[in-house]
């Protein structure tokens, strides 16, 4: 009797132990939602995308020669655009990959969507800047460590507004410029 009673003791432990992890990660992850509302929606964000933690490059993309307002640059079928990094500065906000103290690993980030909404000009005479303008999405997903209660998996979209400068065309090519990707709050 006095096994059976340590037995569903443990069992309550264990039970409580996987419940604070969950909230743990459910914690977690909402600070980093909120994180990266702050930096979409300030002045800070620009320059705060990169393709890599490992080799700190901006994000970059491909644009076409030709774009329509509406166009989607990431229809279904075609590859979204996978950032390694989001900062603020030099702080790392989120890293693709990276596990959280509470076991919640980063296994999705990436710019599901971008429509295009047309030229954007920033600045005040002489000093302006041209941008393609998108509507995007940024999707977060996390994954639990084994034995945690609740989804398994959790996701978030985050809307941004996206702009980017083309800079020189790819290899000589003038059908699409590589395109360095800016962020600006609406």
């Amino acid at each position: 009797m006095l096994g059976s009673l340590a037995m569903a003791f443990v069992s309550f432990l264990n039970l409580a132990n996987k419940g604070q992890k969950n909230v743990q990660n459910s914690v977690d992850f909402d600070i980093l939602k909120t994180s990266l509302n702050l930096v979409f929606n300030t002045k800070a964000c620009d320059g705060s995308l990169f393709s890599a933690a490992s080799s700190p490059t901006m994000l970059s993309f491909s644009i076409p020669s030709t774009l329509n307002v509406g166009q989607n640059l990431f229809p279904a079928g075609v590859p979204k655009l996978k950032i390694g990094e989001v900062r603020h500065g030099s702080t790392p906000i989120v890293t693709l990959g990276k596990t959280l103290p509470g076991g919640l690993k980063i296994e999705q980030l990436e710019i599901i969507e971008a429509i295009y909404d047309g030229v954007q000009v920033l600045g005040s005479n002489p000093l302006t800047d041209t941008y393609h303008a998108f509507s995007s999405v940024v999707m977060m997903e996390g994954k639990k460590q084994e034995g945690s209660l609740g989804a398994k998996v959790l996701k978030t979209q985050i809307s941004v507004r996206l702009l980017a400068q083309a800079g020189s065309p790819n290899q000589g090519e003038s059908k699409s410029a590589e395109a360095i990707v800016k962020l600006f709050h609406s």
